[in-house]
């Protein structure tokens, strides 16, 4: 904070004594926004909007400086303040700083109406309370900024924030009471800032926050790490943290979470009871995230969830009954979600669901009532290794259609079918069951569809 405060006196000095002292280089434009825009050396000297054209969003390229009262009576909403630079030296292939941009203590007086204020590829030169006139701010965004810490100081002046983002930095620790002044905040985005820890006590202050994205960054998220988040009903994270460094236990207290959406290297182990006080949760997306094991008790009690998407899990055992009791719109283990090569006997029991995906995952067996109690209206076995269908293997399921495409099939046991209802089997061109169903025993009331569409 010291090295920061003399570079701002240093630039500000400098900065002050050029528009006093040097001769004048006043270069006025107009915007496409209508607004006349004049400039001392690339500091920002006033702005005036077009008598007759009322633009309500300003936008400020390679500006370095905004003098006092620059935006003086000015009736915008909107503020982008960027820099044209590459962050990349093809040279000498190192990472750049962005250009500083240096505020005066009043940069900001004269914009009564602003709600949006934006920073792109800008390091901000600031003291804590230059924010301040912009008592109507609502969004806040700080991306590639050459931040190290969360600006923490410049919030108490913009307490009415109900969206921020802070991206492309380089932030390690999150400390505690980090957003303590932002009660009123709504939704925070802290976006690849190569974030190793969230400190206890960093999520103080954010009683109203609805939605939390922590999408690349290098976390370890331990524990109740969100317990204080009472009020986040969407938690997105794309490789938030590092290799398996996700505790189960991380999401407990989320009580009015809706949606999670994760995607992570390394492993991620399921444990019973981790989203027990979710009861919200509506839709889980864990993709590309390696689940060896789904024990019971992990989705059981979630009454409210309606899609459960575990894509690219590579899931090695399910165990029965894992799925009892839901009732979902869908329920996706394709694409090699499910790496079992084996669907147990039990499996799916007493699971109602719209489409159920075990396509794409190399399954080469299905043991005897592996779907008893299922109810879908589609089941998709497509795109696997089956090889036969024993007897029993559908036995106690209710399902409308089911895709059997692509797969090995040489050999069904007569009594496969039996005792399930079943409308229909899709199956390709060259499957054995093409003209061979009363070989095989397959009931007269289910319909046969031959299809090569891939869908």
């Amino acid at each position: 904070m010291l090295v920061a405060m003399k570079s701002f006196i240093a630039i500000s000095i400098f900065l002050c004594f050029r528009l006093i002292n040097s001769e004048p280089t006043l270069i006025c434009e107009w915007t496409h926004t209508s607004h006349k825009v004049c400039r001392d050396s690339d500091i920002i000297v006033s702005v005036e909007q077009h008598p007759n054209y009322h633009g309500k969003e300003l936008q400020l390229i390679n500006a370095r400086g905004i003098a006092d009262n620059a935006f003086k009576d000015l009736d915008i909403g909107g503020l982008i303040i960027k820099q044209n630079y590459t962050s990349y030296n093809m040279e000498n292939e190192v990472i750049r700083p962005p250009p500083p941009l240096s505020l005066f203590s009043e940069s900001f007086n004269g914009l009564p109406n602003l709600t949006k204020l934006l920073f792109y590829d800008t390091k901000l030169i600031y003291k804590t309370n230059q924010l301040a006139p912009l008592r109507q701010l609502k969004r806040l965004l700080l991306t590639n900024s050459d931040l190290t810490e969360v600006p923490s100081d410049m919030f108490p002046a913009v307490k009415n924030l109900s969206y921020l983002r802070i991206s492309y930095n380089v932030i390690p620790v999150v400390r505690d009471n980090a957003f303590v002044s932002l009660t009123k905040l709504r939704t925070l985005e802290l976006v690849r800032n190569n974030m190793t820890t969230l400190e206890p006590g960093w999520s103080n202050g954010l009683d109203n926050l609805t939605i939390l994205d922590l999408t690349n960054n290098d976390l370890t998220l331990t524990p109740y790490v969100f317990s204080n988040l009472k009020k986040v009903r969407s938690l997105i994270m794309y490789h938030p943290a590092k290799p398996s460094g996700i505790s189960p236990q991380a999401f407990r207290g989320l009580s009015s979470l809706t949606d999670l959406f994760l995607e992570n290297d390394g492993i991620l182990t399921l444990e019973s009871g981790m989203f027990d006080d979710s009861n919200e949760l509506k839709n889980i997306r864990i993709w590309f995230t390696t689940i060896h094991h789904v024990p019971t008790g992990v989705f059981n009690n979630l009454k409210s969830l309606t899609i459960l998407s575990l894509v690219h899990s590579g899931i090695k055992s399910i165990e029965p009954g894992a799925f009892y009791g839901l009732n979902l719109t869908e329920l996706d283990l394709g694409t090699y979600g499910y790496n079992g090569k084996v669907i147990e006997s039990g499996t799916f029991t007493q699971l109602n669901v719209s489409f159920l995906s075990l396509n794409r995952n190399y399954i080469r067996e299905i043991k005897p009532r592996a779907f008893d109690g299922l109810k879908a209206r589609k089941l998709n076995l497509s795109f696997n290794s089956i090889k036969k269908l024993v007897a029993d293997t559908f036995a106690g399921a209710e399902i409308e259609i089911i895709d059997l495409r692509f797969n090995k099939i040489d050999s069904i046991d007569e009594n496969a079918f039996k005792d399930a209802k079943i409308r229909s089997l899709i199956v390709d061109p060259s499957s054995v069951i093409v003209g061979n169903e009363t070989k095989w025993g397959i009931p007269e009331s289910i319909k046969i569809e031959v299809s090569e569409e891939i869908f």
